[in-house]
């Protein structure tokens, strides 16, 4: 299958911000703690902390006004993907903040679409090797890709990295990563975003107004 095809066909199967959500719920709601294995029940447990998080950061996070400005400017179809899955730290660290830049301008379509399911599509994608997620690829309106992110900001990349060396166990790294996460309150990613947006994607399709 040809990329585009491939871009074509997991549209049919992807989610806008709020379906996400409440997918999240229903597999929340559903969950049958007698018939599943060690992996199941912590990724369960991850949804059930992802949910609270993204949910704070809805509250908490406000795009600066430089980057709603620039957001504004957008004046062709853009169509954001993200690779996911509602049991990611990352990714729930990462989409609300994401979710609120997108809905800065209409022109801006967010998509989200399920590792798990979808590894062709994960596999064009990869991250060093590694189907990591969550990762962010933009496209233009005749679906040509400009640019990607993800799967982590710089600095928490680093700290990942940093602890790995260390051999800091992988309970203690997560603590440290999220409470990361949370001093930074989506900051860091804005700024990388928009700073992707300015140097790989402004030039392209962006109509800048002095």
């Amino acid at each position: 299958m040809d990329y585009p095809e491939l871009l074509s066909n997991i549209l049919k199967t992807s989610f806008d911000y709020e379906e996400y959500k409440v997918r999240a719920e229903k597999e929340l709601n559903s969950f049958d703690l007698l018939t599943a294995d060690k992996t199941a029940i912590e990724r369960n447990e991850a949804r059930k902390i992802n949910a609270a998080r993204m949910l704070r950061i809805e509250k908490q996070f406000q795009p600066d006004n430089e980057s709603i400005e620039l957001l504004k400017k957008i004046n062709q179809g853009l169509l954001w993907v993200v690779i996911s899955e509602n049991w990611c730290g990352d990714s729930a660290q990462s989409l609300p903040v994401i979710a609120k830049l997108a809905s800065q301008n209409t022109m801006i379509d967010l998509k989200i679409v399920l590792r798990d399911n979808n590894p062709e599509f994960m596999n064009n994608h990869l991250t060093n090797g590694k189907r990591s997620i969550p990762k962010l690829i933009i496209f233009d309106e005749d679906f040509h890709q400009l640019t990607s992110w993800g799967p982590r900001p710089e600095s928490a990349r680093v700290l990942m990295e940093r602890m790995f060396e260390e051999r800091i166990e992988k309970p203690e790294r997560l603590k440290k990563l999220h409470l990361w996460y949370a001093k930074n309150k989506g900051q860091e990613i804005e700024k990388e975003i928009i700073s992707t947006l300015k140097s790989e994607v402004i030039s392209r399709i962006i109509k800048v107004f002095n």
